[in-house]
């Protein structure tokens, strides 16, 4: 994988480093941060901040940082380690395990669903994801579609709670919008639970989430 190597930041062990380490992220964790500052004036800003790609090198070991736009949060970076073959992406990718609640309470689920083919894209034999020890993404992302393309009988599914709320828009919604969720949660676990562990515990939630995105997001 291509890799802009500038800019380029050395560290050496040792020094003023070992005690007070220099802080690398991505220009919006600072705005994050910087943010609540007034809030958590305890709390570190980084001291380097870039947008694109940025390599750091400590003595003969090289870590390449970059950024492909927000997935869990605003920020959120992909770092490889080349020499090692070690890529490292968090709270994204859950090996073994269904994510959690919501699409682990990410905050732009297009993103964060493109962030799995992103890191496709590197050439890693061990993956570092953050947490426990693979649910289909695009799996959950079709099933959730399907529900809200026809995927049940609308009319059967909201008819009694239109009768018993008439003109309630809100009623409506939420009836049409708990079965939706519904069925793509159970088309899913249909399909995952035994292969994945916990695919049935956060089902409803991932599949809500999924299905708020593609009204809202596309």
């Amino acid at each position: 994988m291509y890799m802009d190597s500038r800019p380029i930041y050395s560290l050496s062990y040792g020094g003023s480093n070992a005690s007070h380490p220099t802080i690398i992220a991505h220009a919006e964790t600072l705005s994050l941060l910087a943010s609540l500052s007034p809030h958590d004036p305890l709390r570190p800003l980084p001291h380097v901040t870039f947008e694109d790609n940025y390599t750091v090198r400590v003595g003969n070991q090289t870590l390449e940082l970059s950024y492909h736009g927000p997935n869990h949060t605003p920020g959120n970076l992909f770092m490889y380690a080349p020499a090692q073959r070690v890529a490292l992406l968090i709270d994204v990718v859950f090996p073994g395990w269904a994510p959690f609640s919501e699409l682990a309470i990410s905050g732009f689920i297009p993103g964060w669903t493109a962030a799995h083919d992103v890191l496709l894209t590197f050439d890693f034999d061990v993956l570092v994801a953050g947490h426990v020890g693979r649910l289909d993404i695009e799996d959950l992302h079709d099933s959730c579609a399907s529900a809200i393309n026809g995927g049940f009988d609308v009319t059967a599914a909201i008819g009694p709670t239109v009768a018993a709320n008439p003109g309630n828009a809100w009623a409506e919604f939420k009836a049409y919008f708990r079965v939706a969720v519904q069925t793509c949660a159970d088309n899913t676990t249909s399909r995952w639970l035994g292969v994945l562990g916990a695919a049935d515990v956060f089902a409803f939630e991932n599949a809500y989430r999924m299905v708020i995105s593609l009204i809202e997001d596309v």
